[in-house]
């Protein structure tokens, strides 16, 4: 199914003019509803049930539209919209019975659907063409013109953390959800900005390189707009990371270690009062020929680590495993 750039810039447009601003969104979804064609209102309705599945939809028959069990989908569409998209989906004219089930036609379409919606690209001369007198300045439709850096948040296993600071790349084709919001993106990964590390980890927070400003912006579609969502589909290539964690010893002794993979380097800071207190800092290799990845190795497995100026032979400390964040840059090509 083709999705056209009108469609797209239309959508944007909708999803940057601010929520508080009512009078500017009805006004824009009149005018853009002389610009759209029954044609286009189909496709259109096809996308607002794709994004309702994805962001409050069942998951797993979103990747896998052969598990949907018709008799375990009880919610119609409208317990399953966001504030404001009964409007919206009235207002443009949409085929749209929300009083419906999602069937299995629905979860298959919404399947096919969304790596066509993360790859979508509208550039700032397209968004133009279909805005109208209130939303020819861009800042009237803040984010229309994309999102540079969004992230992906994730609570894994350790097996995923170890994975993700070995593998070069990672194919996120059928579509993922990322967010324009870095704070968002560190609760999902079970952190918060001035946490260190982790609490329910651990954590993996990618930090997505969007030069193409790619993906579909679910914000105005979503049951939970401040998420900031935004679907995205590509390659990620892996780059640099940084790892946070807490450890602690046989004799309850407690450290804050940071690993970087681009310095090869691992800090460790302790508190005091509150305070956080530099202890050590060491590069890799050590004097010992020790490694950076076999220092990487040793910390994450249950043996634990010793390093001179902490451990002094004593027994090793050991990560915390829920306290763990890993925070990798990466680059969508």
């Amino acid at each position: 199914m083709e999705v056209n750039k009108k469609i797209l810039a239309v959508m944007r447009i909708i999803e940057g003019i601010p929520g508080y601003d009512k009078s500017k969104l009805m006004g824009y979804i009149y005018n853009a509803n002389k610009l759209l064609s029954d044609e286009d209102r189909v496709v259109m309705t096809n996308v607002m049930k794709a994004m309702i599945l994805l962001t409050a939809g069942n998951q797993k028959a979103i990747r896998d539209p052969n598990s949907f069990d018709p008799n375990k989908s009880n919610d119609m569409y409208y317990t399953l919209l966001g504030p404001g998209v009964n409007e919206i989906i009235k207002k443009l004219k949409l085929d749209f019975n929300l009083r419906s089930r999602p069937t299995q036609e629905d979860y298959l379409m919404a399947h096919k659907l969304l790596p066509t919606l993360g790859a979508s690209t509208v550039s700032p001369d397209e968004l133009l063409q279909y805005t109208d007198m209130g939303t020819k300045d861009p800042i009237d439709r803040y984010g229309s013109e994309g999102n540079a850096k969004v992230y992906r948040g994730l609570s894994v296993s350790l097996n995923v953390i170890v994975s993700a600071t070995k593998r070069k790349n990672w194919n996120i084709g059928r579509g993922v959800s990322t967010t324009s919001s870095e704070k968002k993106g560190m609760e999902f990964a079970k952190s918060a900005p001035n946490m260190f590390g982790a609490n329910g980890g651990p954590g993996l927070l990618l930090n997505i390189e969007n030069k193409s400003k790619r993906g579909f912006h679910a914000k105005s579609m979503s049951r939970y707009p401040r998420e900031h969502e935004i679907i995205l589909s590509g390659i990620l290539e892996f780059g640099n990371w940084v790892l946070e964690a807490r450890c602690r010893d046989a004799y309850k002794r407690e450290v804050q270690m940071l690993l970087d993979s681009q310095s090869e380097s691992a800090e460790f800071f302790s508190l005091r009062k509150g305070e956080r207190v530099h202890q050590l800092t060491q590069k890799f290799p050590t004097k010992k020929g020790l490694t950076f990845t076999e220092f990487f190795d040793q910390a994450i497995s249950s043996e634990g680590w010793h390093l001179g100026g902490l451990t002094d032979g004593r027994k090793p400390f050991r990560v915390i495993e829920e306290s763990i964040l890993l925070r990798v840059d990466t680059v969508l090509e």
